[in-house]
């Protein structure tokens, strides 16, 4: 049922402009509101999960508008899989080839990506935590330096991001899908 929905919303987020896609989201979030807005970011980056072929090939071999999971966003010759699990980053490769990397962030570290002025230091984890859990989308080439490390069976990335675009302040509540396209940009959805 819930594998339905999801396509339903999928194919909702596709064809319909954004204000109608928000109103679906909303009114599904109680099902799964993780899931919700990671289909939400997939949909504004028009990505499809890898197929069965494409699974454990490093990201640079994937063909461009893919997404899978991974325990090393950072390195493109790392396996990207095709199933979710907490210790492992969802991450896209967009048309342009470039890797964007979604996570969890506090809502104070997400408003300050919103109003932060230049790098900004962040800790982006690959599930929800306590306290951290507003989805944001990180391009990979944003990062100036990063490390990575695992804590209760969820990783981590300490990352230090250049903000030069970053979303408006009024968007990193957590309140909804951010209007600032995804590429080559940082928002929370």
């Amino acid at each position: 049922m819930a594998r339905r929905a999801f396509e339903f919303l999928s194919g909702v987020l596709h064809r319909q402009p954004r204000a109608q896609a928000q109103s679906v989201l909303q009114s599904h979030e109680k099902e799964n509101p993780n899931e919700i807005k990671r289909e939400a970011v997939r949909a504004q980056n028009q990505v499809r999960l890898l197929n069965v072929l494409e699974e454990t090939l490093g990201f640079r071999k994937l063909p461009d508008r893919v997404y899978g999971f991974t325990l090393a966003p950072h390195s493109v010759d790392w396996p990207v899989l095709r199933e979710p699990r907490p210790e492992l980053f969802e991450v896209h490769k967009t048309s342009g080839g470039a890797l964007v990397v979604l996570g969890y962030v506090s809502s104070e570290t997400a408003r300050a990506m919103g109003t932060a002025r230049g790098p900004l230091e962040l800790r982006l984890f690959s599930a929800p935590r306590e306290g951290d859990r507003v989805l944001v989308s990180i391009p990979m080439a944003r990062a100036m330096r990063y490390r990575q490390g695992l804590r209760a069976g969820v990783s981590f990335l300490e990352m230090e991001v250049d903000l030069v675009d970053r979303m408006p302040a009024s968007r990193a509540d957590s309140a909804g899908v951010a209007d600032v396209p995804l590429e080559g940009r940082i928002t929370a959805a």
